[in-house]
């Protein structure tokens, strides 16, 4: 992977561009540069005809297409010779969803004469059953990596327009690397699992936001504390982070995932609890609990009267629903506490709950006038003041 000086009829991707989507803005476009080799010998060739970057189309029509789709449309294109073998590299400002993992993995069963390597800026998680389609990818022979400084530079040099300046490295970029590559490394041996102990500060930022309708957050998540006490007095305490299960077995909410963790802990087990001890849980969550999990952690606190429950969301889920906000009056009636979370209640997760490499919590616009919009909501919801 020698950089190469580009020629003067390939377009470039400005600086700007590049920096915003393959840095840790967190864009929602996606950025695919690619180069092809063939194999002479022993050799590997570049075939700086089939060199170049593509992104996605059409993302706020009916019809979008992913950056992954539109790089196929292009090697289709090209009509490779059956009988030589290709060496695609791809440099990607997301990692593929789903959907273009099962397009790649049908490309390269179909096309053996290519070999396919990916390095992912990031990992996109957006989507249920991302780990799967990458772990597809991986079974089909793809190579997966995640760029380190090494691969942005080259980047910077082969595809940028650059003006002639060197690469500069954004803030703790060999720190994040890190951390996604353990994370890519995991999902491909298949060691994610819940309890997580700390939740990738790109996931929080993206999940946690407490805009009233976002899109795409199709998942959820809880922070969790669990503290032992005895007469008010802490003895012991244990925090993580639980997501929504989605594959490969039936689906399971993450609130339902953390009873059935909760109950198989060998101190809750015991019951050997005197009549002053009690376990107090607080759960930060990106979505407040639904009518059905709701039906269900009250269930539980009513079988386990040692238990409580505090309930601080970021979003409230299907709030003009009836049924939704009922399920939310009938936790706080079996005596779990329900909140909105509160610029502090974000520090607190950041500092407490984030893989965040050293980095600051950096409040969105809006988060204070959201957080009281949403707690006044829920404040008429409890009161059953909702027309």
């Amino acid at each position: 992977m020698a950089a190469n000086p580009a020629p003067n009829d390939r377009p470039l991707m400005d600086e700007s561009t590049f920096i915003n989507n393959f840095s840790d803005f967190m864009l929602r476009q996606t950025y695919l540069c690619y180069e092809v080799e063939v194999s002479e010998g022993d050799s590997w060739t570049p075939v700086e005809e089939f060199k170049g970057f593509v992104r996605n189309q059409g993302a706020n029509t009916f019809e979008p297409r992913h950056a992954e789709l539109c790089f196929l449309d292009q090697i289709r294109s090209w009509n490779l010779d059956k009988e030589k073998k290709y060496r695609v590299t791809c440099f990607i400002s997301w990692s593929p969803c789903p959907d273009c993992a099962n397009h790649l993995v049908e490309f390269l069963g179909k096309d053996s004469h290519v070999k396919l390597h990916i390095f992912a800026a990031r990992i996109h998680s957006i989507k249920p059953g991302y780990e799967l389609g990458l772990r597809r990818l991986q079974a089909a022979g793809a190579q997966l990596a995640i760029m380190t400084s090494r691969e942005f530079t080259y980047c910077w040099e082969n595809f940028v327009d650059n003006q002639g300046q060197p690469f500069q490295p954004w803030t703790n970029l060999d720190g994040n690397s890190q951390g996604l590559s353990q994370r890519l490394k995991n999902i491909l041996q298949n060691q994610e699992k819940n309890p997580m102990r700390k939740l990738y500060f790109d996931y929080f930022y993206f999940h946690f936001v407490n805009w009233p309708t976002p899109k795409d957050r199709n998942g959820c998540y809880v922070c969790y504390k669990v503290e032992r006490t005895q007469n008010g007095s802490p003895l012991s305490f244990h925090t993580g982070v639980f997501e929504n299960e989605f594959y490969p077995r039936k689906p399971v909410h993450t609130e339902i995932c953390f009873l059935n963790w909760f109950k198989a802990q060998k101190a809750f087990l015991a019951k050997n609890l005197s009549h002053d001890e009690k376990y107090h849980i607080t759960w930060f969550m990106s979505w407040s609990p639904c009518f059905d999990c709701a039906r269900r952690v009250v269930e539980f606190l009513s079988e386990h009267r040692h238990v409580e429950l505090s309930i601080v969301a970021a979003r409230l889920y299907y709030s003009k629903d009836p049924q939704y906000q009922q399920g939310l009056r009938s936790l706080e009636s079996a005596g779990a506490h329900v909140a909105i979370m509160s610029q502090d209640d974000f520090f607190n997760c950041w500092n407490t709950f984030v893989d965040h490499q050293g980095l600051p919590f950096r409040p969105w616009n809006n988060l204070d006038r959201n957080s009281q919009k949403l707690s006044e909501k829920l404040m008429d919801i409890l009161q059953n003041q909702e027309n």
